[in-house]
């Protein structure tokens, strides 16, 4: 395998290192330190390549060679099935939340429109409304002056609030929604509430004040995905695989939770993978002195074994884990480190 795409990385990364606003020299680290962050880095290299130590031989479509039978009854996560299940929670779970802002931009937008009707039903007035108006409409509308115009608006703007307090999509349909601003004033006289409706659809048609909410669609999908965690079951003497069929993903499954799967050791592919975990960790730990010259190695030695954690967890977890769960805590570590003091 060349090493020109690496090198050419490195240079990259030296390059974008030196146009950095400079910052103060770091202070130097005792040896003790740098070796305690030597063995950390060693650590999650180990961990992050573990698998390829114990690659398995057997694989899905692969023959059995023998019969294999349960030595003892067992729950087995269907890992296959896990894996769908996450990948299909991720496409279609989103947690939306009311975005203050944009609601204080559609306000904006009625009262503004609202302006724009007062100022066109002044019949000495050229402006042109901002709605169309039958001949009862704007008739109605000139009569509508002083206080109970105001109460009029206050009325339109309030019904504003009520359906922007359930939430507003987007591509909600003009009938709709105007049935549903209806359905909002449907305490004020027919003309009143047609010329209401029309302000609202022409204020929210079109426009949302939702956002999606990472953290809270974190946690939705982490609780959807545990709720129904399909098992395969299993009791002791039960057949798995006969010799001669084809195993499939649920059968590999039990094989390697009873440790039937040999394992072998792929080395130029671990070579990689534990080169490239090594490299990484040392470069978490130089970004992180770069950005806080006060680091301290007992900093950096806890990011490392959070690092470290983190591949512990995915091992021992294996599918049962959320990626996102195991990798929020050194994230905020990170930022935390990278941080203070800077």
């Amino acid at each position: 395998m060349s090493l020109a795409p690496l090198l050419r990385l490195l240079r990259l990364l030296r390059r974008f290192w030196r146009t950095q606003q400079p910052r103060p020299w770091p202070r130097p680290w005792p040896w003790s330190g740098w070796m305690a962050m030597v063995l950390a880095a060693l650590l999650v290299g180990i961990l992050s390549s573990w698998p390829l130590l114990r690659e398995p031989v057997l694989a899905v479509g692969a023959i059995a060679e023998q019969d294999y039978r349960a030595p003892a009854s067992a729950q087995v996560i269907d890992r296959a099935a896990l894996k769908a299940r996450r990948s299909d929670l991720g496409v279609r779970t989103v947690v939306h939340v009311i975005d203050g802002h944009q609601n204080l931009v559609l306000v904006e937008a009625l009262e503004q429109s609202l302006r724009e009707l007062g100022r066109s039903i002044v019949t000495d007035d050229l402006a042109v409304p901002p709605i169309d108006l039958s001949q009862e409409e704007l008739e109605d509308q000139q009569q509508l002056q002083g206080d109970a115009r105001r109460a009029w608006e206050q009325e339109v703007l309030k019904a504003q609030q009520r359906m922007l307090a359930q939430g507003l999509v987007a591509s909600i349909s003009e009938q709709s929604l105007r049935s549903a601003a209806q359905q909002q004033l449907f305490t004020l006289p027919e003309p009143q509430q047609q010329v209401g409706a029309k302000l609202l659809v022409r204020s929210l048609l079109g426009q949302t004040n939702l956002r999606p909410d990472p953290d809270l669609t974190r946690q939705l999908a982490e609780k959807l995905l545990n709720q129904n965690i399909e098992v395969i079951e299993v009791k002791a003497g039960d057949l798995i695989v006969s010799r001669g069929e084809q195993i499939n993903s649920r059968q590999l499954d039990l094989l390697d939770h009873f440790n039937f799967v040999p394992r072998r050791l792929q080395l130029e592919d671990w070579a990689w993978s534990f080169g490239e975990a090594v490299l990484g960790s040392w470069l978490v730990v130089q970004g992180a002195r770069r950005w806080n010259p006060r680091l301290q190695p007992q900093h950096g030695l806890a990011l490392l074994l959070a690092m470290a954690l983190v591949q512990g967890v995915k091992l021992w977890l294996r599918a049962a884990v959320s990626p996102l769960a195991v990798l929020v805590p050194p994230t905020f570590l990170l930022a935390e480190v990278m941080g203070t003091g800077a």
